[in-house]
């Protein structure tokens, strides 16, 4: 998936935040006519996102994990899949703790990129 729209930061891995790397996992996905598909139907999840700085979005478990450990990231939080459309995101990532902005560039990435349903709601979380 190519970055549509501009990201006004990067998110950084503190040292403080490296000790909270937990092993997690991916979940391999497609995205075809707008929405997110695996093994040919539609996805139905609860669990992380990160957007990487090549604008490649992951799904799976552990921010860390899914970014291979970058000490970078456009975004990262959480994310609700259901019937291959997003229904809501957060900014919830102990790792790298995005700010209401970067929250706000993440939920702007899903609408152009017409991954959202009709319910989407972005929703920040106070560190």
């Amino acid at each position: 998936m190519s970055v549509w729209i501009f990201f006004r930061q990067t998110l950084t891995v503190t040292d403080e935040t490296k000790s909270l790397y937990k092993l997690g996992y991916h979940i391999d996905f497609e995205i075809k006519d707008d929405k997110f598909i695996q093994k040919g139907r539609p996805v139905d999840f609860v669990g992380d996102y990160v957007i990487l700085l090549n604008g490649e979005l992951r799904i799976g478990e552990s921010h860390y994990h899914l970014s291979e450990i970058a000490k970078e990231v456009l975004s990262a939080g959480c994310i609700s899949i259901e019937n291959g459309k997003i229904t809501t995101i957060n900014n919830q990532s102990g790792h790298y703790t995005p700010s209401r902005k970067a929250l706000a560039d993440a939920a702007n990435f899903f609408v152009k990129n017409r991954l959202i349903s009709d319910s989407f709601e972005p929703e920040y979380i106070t560190f």
